[in-house]
């Protein structure tokens, strides 16, 4: 089914798990998990190395930037015309 035969009624673009992104302005860490409630909010959960230490804390969407090079993911809801 290609595109041209869908109507999409609710899209969004959220990051892919496995993607590399910063948290702020320069914290390098990578997408582990999505989460989109009811209102189209997204949240990720982001994992990072500090020194030694493990950490995985989810943000919202406006908080992660995506790193040049990697595209965002189209998730939604469709039907046929």
């Amino acid at each position: 089914m290609s595109d041209a035969t869908l109507s999409y009624d609710n899209v969004l673009f959220c990051i892919p798990i496995g993607t590399p992104v910063l948290i702020g302005e320069n914290i390098p860490a990578q997408i582990i998990g999505i989460n989109i409630t009811g209102k189209n909010t997204i949240t990720y959960k982001c994992a990072w190395w500090d020194n030694r230490s493990y950490n995985s804390l989810w943000f919202y969407d406006f908080e992660v930037t995506l790193k040049k090079g990697h595209k965002f993911l189209k998730v939604g809801f469709y039907h046929n015309k």
